[in-house]
């Protein structure tokens, strides 16, 4: 359920070329008949032989140690580790099966999630053999059933395994009479439970008896049947998405939620946020989650149970409990098969790469002492489940499936048609590639030798970028116009405070990151300043950038690094809400007046029916931030040394009296999560939902956009609504915004590549390469821009920057003094919760400050993260534990 709602991911591009044909694999070399036969005669030759990796860009660093001790134990033998997502840059659109054939032709050892699709026998080798032919390999240190497919072949050597359990509120049972689940209990018993359990007060629900926040999930669905929901016997595979046991237990389940009502309707992520809240609340009695998630629920800590999925028949054997494999499988076009099952061997033996999984071997469980911290209870029940288990299967098909559940949720179409319509489809998507393989076999294809004069640099872009992919694209375009360059993408170390570094521990070449200290010397020695490139380039126009862009990163006449790409921070607003009230849209040049007037205009009703004029971000820091900056307030005095805080200033104290009043003094916005500490303690699910509710029903005029990515929720946000616009946040008159968010292209002083480097980066500022709005007028400017954001985005977009000039550096940049956000908000918070006058609330605020900043220049602490910590903790005993170090 709880999965994190953007992932941080690496990527690694290498060049592929096919061997000449004298020296290509032929399909006897791959034949499973032959396997047996090769035996150790690849592991004792005296030849350096090297296959080839395939991991996701996510894990690819997470395998070093584990190819170090491999390697050690087969000196002869080198693993060279390739990303998926290089491998398969611009099958987006491929047919199905596609994405697996080109990662079986691009490594010998690949996860096995890509093994099973159109064609599969034909991707991967059977592994049997090897099995047989390995006096060491014991069947029985696997769960029964997991090693072989349904036409009794081994294709993938598990690592690891997560399975789906069902939780239970004990103290919900209790209070019902009920006893708890045990293993083995049926769908009959569950389904009395659930609607035991679920309590009406009229219209109004106070207990669920089971909540999902994604019913169109597999686990609920999988457990009642005879077998998996592909029969991969067959070829090509058949869904059996028709077959009476899949439409019944299709039926069954769903009616949990149409006829029974035991549950929320949660096909949304909104939902998701929703059910999270009613557990907390202990509103809900049963709930589904995996294995590595029952930390947050805290089972065996708190009353709360867990027990497998029911079944209806388990008494006969019936398989229960879906489990997601992570293992790997061979690629039939390898010409080292026995090496790369020695590879794939080890690495079953090994603890699991995958945070939160389970070994997949009897024996690294117990050489691990995997359940010695496990509560006894939750070891027993995933045992039992372990051996009532059946296997996800990765394929097209799936998705197929998990649309036509929400499409009977929704109830836009019946059991029948819908699962009748997700044959077809499924049907044709599973057989699209049937015969391609035969007609051109699998084989794996060498990397390309490099030349003596080629150069390699490694590049890491932003650590929070979800889009990762494009860079691939990128550098594929990049070294076919420089082909004497290779650039390869690395994952940045996001929680290592160094911004050129890897998660491996070794610096980049080149990087992309936020605003960098410039005031720190180590910070500045790390990194070049551009000017000698620059002024050796005639061609290279810095004018194309946006002033405002290119500021922050000068420090004493020099230029640090390009920018990359501007977040600002603009209004979003419903038309139609507007115009029923018969007011203006807003323009650029609009002021915090304009702004107020139409807020109070907007406002209107009360309790769940108001409509309010604004809403924020529901981490308000983000707009008042950016709202204060468009009053044009510097909240850092650089008119002594050290610079302090300026919280005291009559304008700061304005802008933030100004901010305080639109909920405490006019009601235009709803109060959402101010400073940073009730934001990391409390539960923000309802608090987007609230701001997703007011958006989507109209109950808002006015709205902030801090993201043009908004972690994948922005579109979410304004889903249903039709008659959207944007502008820029309201200004001053005779002010400019003092902020802006923009990230910039950096080279490490240490790189032997500088130029090749700085032709990377000068490339990367010519295309439009982030989510943000780009650094380059000619790119911002460009149809292409406004097309992919929308012209009225695009137009307040570039409206803020050209109204942003900056003046002063901000607690952001200057890294000591970066506690004094902390400061600040809990001040507006104590203005808008606790009563207190502005002035109040910002004098304790800056005398907070002061006496932090008189520590720092008596310990000399400007550059010493630990001490500047125990400085602010000093002074603030209430600092949370995850602030330090936000100072960074």
């Amino acid at each position: 359920m709880k999965r994190n709602l953007f992932l941080i991911l690496v990527l690694l591009v290498f060049l592929m070329a096919c061997r000449d044909s004298t020296n290509q694999p032929t399909r006897e070399t791959v034949d499973n008949a032959t396997v047996a036969e090769i035996q150790t005669s690849a592991l004792t030759a005296e030849e350096i032989i090297t296959i080839q990796f395939a991991v996701n860009d996510v894990y690819i660093n997470d395998y070093d140690d584990l190819i170090v001790a491999f390697e050690q134990e087969y000196p002869n033998i080198k693993i060279q580790v390739k990303s998926i997502e290089a491998i398969t840059a611009g099958l987006e659109e491929a047919e199905p099966g596609e994405t697996n054939r080109r990662i079986a032709q691009a490594a010998d050892v690949f996860p096995g999630q890509y093994a099973f699709g159109p064609n599969w026998r034909q991707l991967t080798l059977d592994l049997t053999p090897f099995i047989a032919a390995d006096a060491n390999f014991n069947r029985d240190d696997f769960p029964s059933g997991l090693l072989q497919e349904g036409d009794g072949s081994i294709r993938v050597l598990p690592q690891s395994l997560n399975l789906v359990l069902l939780l239970y509120n004990k103290d919900l049972f209790d209070s019902a009479g009920l006893d708890y689940p045990q293993p083995g209990w049926t769908w009959e018993e569950f389904r009395a439970a659930a609607s035991a359990l679920t309590i009406r007060d009229g219209d109004e629900v106070a207990q669920w008896g089971l909540v999902h926040a994604f019913p169109g999930s597999l686990a609920f669905y999988a457990s009642q049947l005879d077998s998996w929901l592909i029969e991969w016997s067959q070829e090509p595979p058949r869904p059996r998405f028709t077959d009476p046991d899949v439409v019944e237990a299709v039926r069954q389940h769903t009616d949990l939620y149409l006829v029974d009502q035991v549950g929320p309707d949660g096909r949304t992520m909104e939902a998701y946020n929703e059910v999270e809240s009613l557990i907390a609340a202990g509103r809900a009695a049963m709930w589904p989650a995996f294995y590595d998630e029952l930390d947050v629920y805290a089972v065996g800590e708190q009353n709360v149970g867990v027990v497998p999925f029911p079944g209806s028949n388990r008494i006969n054997g019936q398989n229960t409990t879906m489990i997601y494999v992570d293992g790997f499988a061979i690629s039939a076009g390898t010409a080292y098969p026995q090496v790369a099952w020695e590879w794939i061997n080890f690495l079953s033996r090994q603890t699991p790469i995958v945070p939160g999984s389970i070994p997949v071997r009897t024996s690294t469980r117990e050489a691990t002492g995997f359940w010695q911290d496990v509560d006894p209870e939750v070891q027993q029940v995933v045992e039992d489940a372990l051996t009532h288990s059946f296997k996800y299967y990765f394929s097209p098909a799936t998705r197929l499936f998990g649309e036509a559940l929400t499409a009977i949720l929704t109830q836009e179409k019946s059991v029948t048609d819908a699962l009748a319509e997700a044959q077809t489809a499924a049907a044709q998507a599973l057989g699209a590639l049937a015969g391609d393989a035969i007609a051109e076999p699998v084989i794996v294809t060498d990397e390309v030798e490099t030349s003596a004069g080629t150069i390699n640099i490694t590049f890491l872009p932003h650590p929070l970028t979800d889009e990762l992919e494009k860079y691939h694209r990128l550098a594929n375009r990049f070294m076919e116009e420089y082909p004497d360059i290779i650039i390869t993408v690395k994952r940045h170390n996001f929680d290592n405070f160094t911004m050129n570094v890897d998660e491996d521990g070794t610096p980049g070449d080149c990087f992309q990151w936020g605003l960098p200290d410039l005031y720190n010397p180590a910070e500045r020695t790390s990194i070049l300043s551009l000017d000698a490139f620059i002024e050796t380039e005639p061609d290279f126009d810095l004018t194309d950038f946006y002033p405002a862009l290119v500021e922050p990163f000068r420090y004493q006449g020099q230029l640090w690094a390009l920018p990359a790409a501007a977040t600002p921070v603009i209004i979003q607003y419903n038309k139609d809400v507007f115009d029923a009230a018969g007011v203006a849209y807003p323009q650029e040049g609009w002021t915090f007046a304009d702004f107020l007037d139409i807020a109070v205009t907007l406002t209107q009703g009360e309790g769940e029916t108001k409509q309010y004029g604004f809403v924020p971000e529901v981490i308000e820091a983000s707009t008042a931030n950016a709202m204060l900056s468009r009053f044009g307030v510097s909240l850092v005095d650089t008119s002594v040394d050290p610079p302090t805080a300026a919280f005291t200033d009559p304008v700061v104290v304005e802008a933030v009296r100004w901010y305080a009043d639109l909920s405490r003094t006019y009601g235009v916005k709803p109060v959402m999560l101010i400073d940073y500490v009730t934001a990391a303690t409390t539960n923000p699910g309802p608090y987007f939902d609230q701001r997703n509710r007011l958006v989507q029903e109209g109950l808002a005029g006015m709205w902030t956009l801090s993201s043009p990515t908004n972690y994948g929720l922005t579109t979410k946000l304004t889903q249903g609504l039709t008659n959207v616009g944007a502008a820029p946040l309201p200004l001053n008159p005779g002010a400019q915004s003092t902020s802006v968010t923009v990230t910039g292209y950096f080279i490490s002083s240490d790189t032997p590549h500088r130029q090749a480097c700085w032709q990377w980066i000068t490339f990367l500022t010519t295309v439009d390469a982030n989510p943000g709005m780009p650094a380059r007028r000619t790119v911002a400017e460009s149809d292409a821009y406004w097309q992919r954001v929308g012209a009225e985005t695009a137009a307040a977009n570039l409206g803020s920057i050209n109204q942003t000039k900056r003046s002063n550096p901000d607690f952001y940049q200057i890294r000591w003094m970066g506690f004094g956000n902390f400061w600040l908000y809990v001040a507006l918070a104590q203005i808008v919760e606790g009563g207190m006058t502005a002035e109040e609330a910002l004098t304790i605020a800056q005398e907070t400050f002061a006496a932090y900043r008189s520590c720092i220049i008596e310990r000399d602490a400007f550059y010493d993260l630990n001490a500047r910590n125990n400085c602010a903790q000093e002074v603030d005993p209430t600092i949370p534990g995850f602030m330090l170090g936000g100072g960074r």
